[in-house]
């Protein structure tokens, strides 16, 4: 066999490099959003055994909603890229471009057996330009054929009924038209790996968990495949920065400072956890509750993009926006450059039986950038590798004495083993395995074979012993193959997945509709391969309307086909010659792969795929290369077939580098798709994803809209249609438009038991009709009952009971919520977010030591929650245990590491730090918090506090000045401010203005009330004192210590006047009265105590009086400054743990 030279290396990695460089500009869309960024299997935190216990989207193959694609080692390939660059998309594309590129040359080894140098060099080089490969390469999705191709060479080479249990059936990613994978980040239908099948179209399938996309904490891809907790890993929608204005109660807790109240008014569960689209951050007036408050590490930046909590986030077909007039609904014409009402038609997804399919003119647009471009066509590209490998093992099998070379045998069982596990179509190498053996490396044909056989049969001859040997081959790689057949089997336990008639219309057809279009599509698969200028990346539901009648001209199309195979098939079989056999090992190449796909012999959830042409385009590209060879062996025509293909080879690679760009972002990859395709549903839905993902509602609802009229009977789009309603703050249409969607579900018919099948993502529009309705205070029965009834429908509807725990705490039911997220956690226990849900109501039931076991065991499931490690840190500081500090400050400085960006993470740990008596670390900690979040009240008052305890008094002023511009009527700080002046300054008149400044705003302030009481005193304005204090008290009737205050001032008062002082100085500067006190002092020299501490009178004659009645007076001042400071230092400890509780402040 000829070995690749450097240079043919070289020069197939430089033109593939050329092609698709550009993919590395490419961001993750359509199915990788479900496959990469939805995926938790991923993630380091995933046990890698979950790899092979899981599908292709991280979701484990015995639920029901499991995709059943098997292909551990791709998602390992994907692992790696994580584990490299984590969500970087370049990385994935890189190595997906370098895949292709190994794949190229294994071909060209492939195309060295059967071909002379030259003429493989051009299959080769055709293979590596052509379209059809953009989105396996692009796709990260590609890898996994890729890997295949390589592998065949070695080293050389529901409804049912009420009363019934609801059998449901799951969408998968890329095969749900409701709902693209990789378009939604809305959890409610995120083509995300969730776990929950009944929201997702996502190979997660779960509609109630996106993903978003999601890095939220309480629906992290990693953490959680469950909707109803929020499909960010970022923020826990389940505490919400929380609507309260009280600066004393974080907005994590109302009545409790470690409940936050969420913008839905339920201080347990944010909206976000509730994937509720109804409940934004944005329609809020609550700054806690602002997307873009930074100082809340419950709504961050990353939770902000949260389809639940951000309606434009989602990517939810099913669930859609508003009616308006609009060019770009018409699917004749549009105002969108990228969707020309002239743009050609594709005649293989007409409606008009009089166009061919192979009428279509322009052969540049390539087909396998659909692999290469889409990282999830990875699958294909590592399938692949190991494909070639698996065969160029196999090649080596006979020895120079025609004896057999069990080493190579025994690696092509375990390449072709390897292919399988990156895609399934691996295993059918073995097939053409077989074809070399048989007609290549034994040079039958079918005449002589079958007349062999005769032979045998009749008695008449034996087998020949090379006949024997290649029989014992042949029955080890079926008999393998049989294994790996079983072993499949048993993975995904003898169940095929379950897809939705808008899936693949064809499949759940009658007769003879269903056969007619299946073999239909036969014919468009190879105009694919032979004119691929019409690309589409998703090919469901009306893309290709139905042969509904023999008579349908497209049967004609059909018959060519067949007519030209069987040609092909009958010179290869009958001829030993060598064109001969290079015709037959391209047919196997086509042929086998291909039929795992082909939905000839069980349905398949998709109509056409680009991504499983790539092998089967290996063999398109010997049989033209052959062809080409043929031609340039005639010299007449030998410069014309040079030029020829020099003009395929440039123009494939144009249109492969230019259908790369498509895959840019999933706007210009739907749009694309919308030029060459109008009839398809779910390409208008997942534009208007992509819109909304730009909070671009308006022009979303149109594209949505126009779903809804592609298809009337499209549930999903009717959802988005209502989603995006309440998106633009029309609850009236969003309401009516759940109802449309409603209407759609099949009807339970009274007293009649049957069962029916119900997709599980259209579940969803109980769920968000009731998230809308339970917006009124008085429909939360309303509400209750959908949630019941999508229950009654599904018992194991996991979403369900979420949302349903979650109007139950906002209807103050909590043991009732509790035994909702008990019976969800029965039917997932690894979800964290559950958990963390759990630990929320326990907090809510004043249950502190099982809310922080059901926190730590959100933990163990997802270290990385970040709403889970910043709540439980919460809850271990306020119960004041000092063993538990440490803890809480490391839980912290994770949940800082997650959240560089919020400020309420520092400010925890700076209170921390004052609890520890750790004051220089407590002030880095403040000041860091104050600096991403100016005029954070929190870390501003507790700052000042704490420069005030450490004797910088003036600092503590300057801090609080900043907080009292950002909050003018902030008492505490007044209160702070005020003491600071008054005790520490001496300046009694900014302390009074302080306080009154206070009692201005709230004039049932006693602190601020008691504080300019003592003002007065200091004054000596003791009528005024007597008289504050006498209101202080019956503002607070039960305060000792104000009693004892009026008792001391009283006191004074009577001693004064037994003395002849004034009582009252309410027009005598602060000097007058220290000169007063001179005078006084001087004239009434001889004065004695008669009346104990309290009661003065006069001695001028007795020297000993004097010194008397002075230290009588300086006990008397003494004693009532000492009470007061006494009583000060009280209050200034009661204020300071009313500070305290401010730390649990997460914004002002």
């Amino acid at each position: 066999m000829a070995v690749v030279s450097w240079k043919e290396t070289c020069l197939l990695t430089t033109l593939v490099l050329g092609c698709y460089w550009n993919s590395l500009l490419c961001s993750f869309v359509f199915d990788d959003v479900s496959a990469i960024l939805d995926n938790k299997d991923l993630r380091p935190s995933t046990p890698i055994q979950n790899l092979f216990l899981n599908d292709f989207w991280g979701t484990p193959m015995a639920e029901e909603r499991s995709h059943k694609s098997y292909r551990p080692l791709t998602v390992l390939t994907f692992r790696l890229n994580y584990l490299l660059s984590e969500l970087s998309p370049a990385s994935y594309h890189l190595l997906n471009v370098a895949l292709h590129a190994a794949v190229c040359v294994l071909f060209l080894r492939f195309c060295r057996l059967m071909m002379d140098r030259t003429t493989s060099l051009v299959a080769a080089l055709l293979f590596a330009v052509h379209p059809i490969h953009t989105e396996a390469i692009s796709s990260r999705f590609a890898r996994f054929l890729l890997r295949q191709t390589i592998s065949k060479t070695p080293q050389s080479y529901e409804l049912r009924n009420v009363a019934l249990d609801p059998e449901a059936v799951t969408s998968f990613p890329s095969n749900d038209p409701l709902i693209s994978p990789s378009s939604t980040n809305d959890p409610l239908i995120s083509p995300s790996s969730t776990a929950d099948p009944l929201i997702s179209p996502s190979p997660s399938n779960d509609p109630l968990i996106s993903p978003s996309s999601t890095n939220d904490p309480l629906i992290s891809p990693s953490s959680t495949g469950d909707p109803l907790i929020s499909p960010s890993s970022t923020a826990d929608p389940l505490i919400s920065p929380s609507s309260t204005g009280d600066p004393l109660i974080s907005p994590y807790s109302t009545a409790d400072p470690l409940i936050s109240p969420s913008p839905s008014n339920d201080p347990l569960i944010s909206p976000s956890s509730t994937n509720d689209p109804l409940i934004s951050p944005s329609s809020t007036n609550d700054p806690l509750i602002s997307p873009s408050s930074a100082a809340d590490p419950l709504i961050s930046p990353s939770s902000a993009a949260d389809p639940l909590i951000s309606p434009s986030s989602t990517n939810d077909p099913l669930i859609s926006p508003s009616s308006t007039a609009d060019p770009l609904i018409s699917p004749s014409s549009t105002n969108d450059p990228l969707i020309s009402p002239s743009s050609p038609t594709n005649p293989l997804i007409s409606t008009d039986p009089l166009i061919s399919p192979f009428s279509l003119t322009d052969p540049l647009i390539p087909l396998s950038s659909t692999t290469v471009t889409g990282v999830v066509g990875r699958a294909e590209l590592l399938s692949s590798i190991f494909l070639l490998a698996a065969f160029l093992a196999y090649t080596k099998s006979k020895g120079a004495d025609r004896s057999i070379v069990w080493t190579p045998i025994v690696l092509t069982v375990f390449l072709v083993a390897v292919a399988t596990l990156c895609k399934e179509q691996g295993i059918t190498v073995i097939g053409v395995c077989c074809v070399y053996e048989v007609f290549v490396a034994q040079g039958f044909t079918l005449p002589l074979l079958v007349e062999t056989v005769l032979q045998v049969v009749r008695g008449k001859d034996m087998f020949p012993y090379a006949v024997l040997q290649t029989l014992l081959k042949l029955v080890v790689l079926v008999i393998s193959t049989l294994l790996l057949v079983i072993v499949r089997v048993q993975v995904i336990q003898s169940q095929l997945p379950v897809f939705t008639r808008f899936d693949n219309p064809a499949a759940v057809s009658s007769s003879p509709a269903r056969q007619l279009t299946f073999n239909y599509l036969l014919p468009v698969n190879g105009w694919l391969l032979l004119n691929p200028s019409e690309l589409c990346c998703d090919w469901t539901m009306g893309t290709i309307p139905l042969v509904e009648s023999v008579l349908d001209l497209r049967n004609l199309a059909t018959l060519a086909f067949y007519m030209l195979l069987g040609l092909l098939a009958y010179h290869s079989l009958r001829h030993a010659h060598g064109s001969a056999k290079t015709v037959l090992m391209a047919l196997s190449l086509i042929v086998l792969p291909f039929i795992p796909a082909s939905n000839l012999f069980f349905p398949v959830g998709f109509v056409v795929a680009e991504r499983v042409l790539y092998v089967p385009s290996m063999g398109f590209c010997v049989l033209v290369a052959h062809g080409f060879k043929s031609l340039v062996s005639r010299g007449a025509l030998k410069k014309v077939s040079w030029v020829f293909m020099g003009v395929l080879l440039t123009t494939h690679a144009v249109k492969t580098f230019y259908r790369t760009w498509d895959w840019e972002s999933e706007y210009t990859l739907f749009t694309s798709a919308l030029k060459v395709n109008k009839n398809n549903a779910k390409l208008w839905n997942n534009v208007g994803h992509a819109l909304e993902n730009q909070n671009d509602y308006e022009r979303a609802l149109r594209y949505f809209l126009q779903a809804t009229r592609v298809q009337p009977d499209d549930i999903g789009a009717h959802m988005n249609v209502g989603r995006t309603y309440k998106n633009l703050n029309r609850s009236r249409e969003a309401e009516e438009a759940y109802l449309v969607a409603k209407s759609l579900m099949p009807q339970v018919i009274p007293g009649k038991k049957y069962a029916t099948r119900v997709a599980p993502n259209h579940l969803n529009v109980y769920i968000n009709l009731a998230n809308l309705i339970r917006a009124n205070d008085s429909r939360l029965e309303e509400a209750d009952q959908l949630y019941r009834q999508a229950i009654s429908m599904r018992p194991d509807f996991k979403q369900a009971y979420i949302s349903r725990g979650e109007l139950l705490l906002k209807m103050n039911k909590p043991g009732e919520a509790k035994d909702a997220y008990l019976r969800a956690l029965e039917l997932d226990r690894t979800n964290a977010d559950l958990w963390y849900n759990l630990a929320i109501v326990n907090i809510e039931m004043k249950e502190p030591s099982e809310a922080l076991r059901n926190f730590n065991r959100a933990l163990d499931l997802n270290p990385r929650h970040k709403l889970a490690l910043f709540n439980s840190a919460l809850l271990m500081q306020e119960s004041g245990e000092v063993k538990l500090r440490p803890e809480a400050n490391r839980r912290f400085l994770s949940y800082v590491e997650e959240e560089p960006n919020d400020a309420n993470g520092y400010f925890n740990l700076g209170m921390l730090a004052m609890d520890a008596e750790e004051n220089e670390a407590a002030e880095r900690w403040m000041r860091k918090a104050i600096a991403l979040q100016p005029g954070f009240r929190s870390a501003l008052f507790n700052l000042a506090l704490l420069l005030t305890q450490g004797n910088r008094e003036r600092d503590a002023l300057a801090v609080l000045d900043e907080l009292l511009w950002h909050h003018p009527e902030h008492s505490k700080g007044l209160i702070l401010k005020g003491d600071i002046l008054m005790n520490q300054l001496k300046d009694t008149r900014g302390a009074r203005e302080a306080f009154e400044r206070i009692l201005r705003t709230d004039p049932g302030n006693v602190q601020a009330k008691h504080n300019l009481c003592v003002v007065y005193f200091e004054e000596r304005q003791l009528a005024r004192a007597e008289q504050c204090l006498q209101e202080t008290l019956a503002m607070a009737p039960h305060e000792e210590y104000v009693q004892r205050h009026l008792a001391i001032v009283r006191a004074k008062m009577a001693a004064h006047s037994a003395a002849g002082k004034p009582v009252d100085g309410d027009e005598v500067t602060e000097k007058q009265h220290k000169a007063q006190a001179r005078r006084e002092e001087e004239q009434d020299a001889g004065e004695e105590d008669t009346t104990g501490e309290k009661n003065l009178r006069k001695s001028s004659k007795n020297s000993n009086g004097r010194e008397k009645k002075q230290d009588a007076d300086q006990r008397t001042k003494s004693k009532s400054t000492q009470e007061i400071k006494d009583i000060e230092k009280k209050r200034e400890a009661a204020l300071k743990r009313l500070e305290e509780i401010e730390r649990i402040l997460s914004t002002d």
